[in-house]
């Protein structure tokens, strides 16, 4: 059993994913700056949203949506290096959210249903160009026929579904169908992306079983609980305790966010976006107090760039207060003494589970 794990949580934020990213390239650097893919043992992303995304963006700002679980395809499937995807998210972002292209209604004025803000098809041309970039057919799996150095966890959300579904590019057992065996890359990445209002939801027919994915997960912004479950159940046995074996977790966060009043007229929208903007960190903050061995021994850490609330989930155009916020995190004191902290702890070299090439569960 290989022990010393390396996990990787990545937040929901819309285009403000590019603040994880720009935060997972500072502390890499480190370390000679590697390939997620070869240094983390699981990277785990989810992708979130839900119905108050229906109003327009000049009312919300909510920590949530779209496309933070494509940089987990990124950066674990398609073995991605951090600045790769930079460039790929960079790109999709100001194709898939052209302002030109955007609907001014979330919602058709004859009967009131919500309606798409962007082009779904464009979004899904983007996402299999960077796959096929990565060098991988279009239509190829999730689950490669190879075994994957680092595995990748997707959190999405089934339209019927009480419970986050997760997508892993690694077979498991008890599993009650073939599913998740046959579903394509582009399939996971664009289930993750059907945040109500802003794309169509996406249906996925394999082994035969239709089913229609509506968000990344309402809830789950902040995936680290389901992280850690996971990997519980993957990277250690039964008698095990999984924080024993845990060298080090990074969870990333895509901007705490600002509070900021509402007119009276939304009272209710602003109390439901209020919930979802702190959502984030009340679940860091929870798992904090849970884990207490692990965060004494300096096993956890959490970056999370101040103030990005006012970079809306579709502001692609944002792209350079983004930077210039994490250039600030960054280089604070604060935070360059936690980065120093981490990179004692993490160390250099691959992954335990590329040095073990394989995990031993009996």
């Amino acid at each position: 059993m290989a022990t010393d794990f390396r996990l990787l949580s990545l937040d929901g934020g819309g285009v403000r994913g590019l603040a994880s990213l720009y935060m997972l390239n500072k502390i890499l650097s480190y370390v000679g700056s590697p390939k997620p893919c070869d240094y983390f043992d699981m990277i785990c992303g989810t992708s979130t949203g839900g119905f108050v995304c229906c109003f327009t963006h000049n009312l919300i700002h909510a920590d949530s949506c779209m496309l933070h679980s494509l940089i987990a395809v990124m950066l674990g499937r398609l073995e991605m290096s951090v600045k790769e995807c930079i460039d790929a998210y960079i790109e999709l972002m100001d194709v898939v959210f052209d302002p030109k292209d955007k609907k001014q209604l979330p919602f058709k004025l004859r009967n009131g249903k919500v309606q798409p803000r962007y082009e779904t098809k464009r979004l899904e041309s983007v996402i299999k160009q960077i796959i096929a970039r990565a060098g991988h057919p279009s239509d190829a799996l999730f689950r490669g026929t190879k075994e994957s150095k680092c595995k990748t966890v997707v959190i999405a959300l089934a339209e019927e579904a009480i419970s986050p579904s997760r997508f892993t590019d690694y077979r498991k057992t008890g599993e009650y169908s073939e599913f998740y065996n046959e579903v394509k890359i582009w399939e996971v990445a664009r289930a993750t992306s059907a945040a109500t209002s802003f794309f169509e939801p996406m249906k996925i027919i394999a082994a035969g079983e239709p089913r229609i994915f509506i968000d990344g997960g309402v809830g789950f912004n902040n995936p680290i609980n389901e992280l850690h479950d996971e990997a519980s159940t993957q990277l250690v046995t039964l008698d095990q305790d999984l924080d024993d074996h845990i060298r080090v977790l990074v969870s990333l966060g895509t901007g705490k966010p600002a509070h900021r009043g509402f007119g009276s007229k939304v009272t209710e929208v602003a109390e439901s976006i209020t919930r979802m903007a702190s959502e984030t960190q009340h679940t860091a903050d929870t798992f904090d107090r849970a884990h207490r061995r692990l965060v004494e021994r300096d096993g956890y850490f959490r970056f999370n760039p101040p103030d990005l609330n006012e970079v809306a989930l579709d502001e692609a155009s944002k792209k350079g207060i983004i930077a210039a916020r994490c250039d600030a995190f960054g280089g604070s004191p604060d935070t360059e003494r936690m980065v120093r902290r981490w990179k004692k702890v993490a160390g250099t070299g691959q992954s335990a589970l590329t040095l073990a090439a394989f995990v031993d569960f009996t």
